[in-house]
């Protein structure tokens, strides 16, 4: 891998520029980075971003000026005609773990992917730059807490559960007696996390930002965390709400093991983490939620058991349909796309799993 050439890209960079995706593993990733440029006393300008907004020209003119841009948490790989087309011989660092479609490596790119240091099972963002930046520098092993709640909050934790309990044991904090994601103070922050999102979108993601970079343990993060205590619990009243509402209204396909809700116009961003609640519960279940909002729906598809690949059920669900874009990973997708093609995209799904 070419690790000194991406630590020599940042140590010579003076205007970095970092993008990151606004979900947990995101945000955290966004952070270790921003920890690492601490080091070296640099400060990098912040872009929230995600693949539909990264397939728009619009997105590129609007950066601010860099001499190298980080990009965390979204599948670069899968615009890279895009990326060749508005970044024309920027210097790029990639750090992603989504199902890859091409190895982006080159002159001015270093592309860093779970499968080229052969790692099968799952890998969110935060642990995989968690793991590189420690070769750079060891300093960044006492952030481990901030890598543990991305890996959280993107359905990591059994996969790297002996790590998070590590870094509990490290941090002197319970282990907890369900598993590392559910009754510890890492899973406690992760929802704070992930509700900032939901709650103030990408105000509330640069606010998370704002507090995790500040914060130099878990003792300091909880003393300066008073509004994301809000902010979660706030959300997760509206979410118990929705729970009730999905029982209610869903469109169940029992024999295709299949649920459809839609929501229009919620008050908080909650698809996603409904979408996660939801598929614990009923891991032999494919949940696919949808969010209408003006003319644009958002799409939040998860299984639990993983007998169905949601990424790949979602990409041909959407083939024929304009303006959409969608991906993710095995367990857990998303997707964007005109409100006028819904009754389209769910007979789409029908079919592909009814055959």
């Amino acid at each position: 891998m070419n690790f000194e050439k991406a630590k020599k890209f940042i140590e010579e960079s003076e205007r970095p520029l970092v993008i990151y995706h606004i979900d947990s593993d995101g945000i955290c990733s966004a952070v270790l980075m921003l920890k690492y440029l601490k080091f070296f006393e640099k400060s990098a300008s912040l872009i929230p971003s995600s693949p539909q907004k990264m397939m728009q020209r619009s997105f590129y003119k609007g950066l601010p000026e860099s001499d190298l841009i980080i990009i965390v948490d979204i599948p670069a790989d899968e615009f890279e005609d895009k990326i060749n087309e508005y970044l024309e011989g920027k210097k790029i660092i990639i750090f992603d773990h989504h199902k890859i479609t091409k190895d982006m490596n080159s002159e001015n790119i270093v592309h860093f992917h779970p499968t080229f240091f052969g790692i099968e099972k799952y890998c969110p963002a935060s642990k995989l730059i968690f793991d590189v930046l420690s070769k750079f520098d060891e300093r960044i092993k006492e952030f481990d807490w901030i890598a543990c709640i991305g890996i959280i909050g993107d359905s990591g934790a059994e996969e790297w559960r002996e790590f998070i309990e590590r870094t509990l044991i490290r941090c002197r904090y319970s282990k907890g007696r369900e598993g590392p994601k559910y009754d510890t103070v890492l899973g406690e922050i992760e929802r704070m996390i992930g509700s900032a999102r939901s709650h103030s979108g990408e105000r509330g993601a640069e606010y998370a930002i704002e507090v995790l970079l500040n914060s130099k343990d878990i003792e300091d993060f909880l003393k300066k965390s008073k509004k994301l205590k809000k902010w979660k619990e706030e959300v997760e009243m509206y979410i118990e709400d929705m729970e009730i509402e999905f029982h209610m209204r869903k469109e169940y396909f029992k024999e295709l093991g299949l649920a459809f809700f839609e929501m229009e116009k919620p008050k908080y961003r909650i698809g996603s983490p409904l979408a996660t609640i939801l598929s614990k519960k009923y891991p032999h279940l494919t949940i696919v939620i949808i969010v209408k909002k003006d003319k644009i729906a958002l799409v939040n598809m998860r299984r639990g058991d993983g007998k169905v690949d949601v990424a790949e059920l979602v990409k041909k669900a959407l083939k024929g349909i304009e303006n959409s874009s969608g991906g993710g990973h095995r367990n857990a997708a998303g997707a964007q796309l005109p409100s006028e093609y819904i009754n389209e995209f769910k007979e789409n799904i029908i079919q592909i799993l009814s055959k």
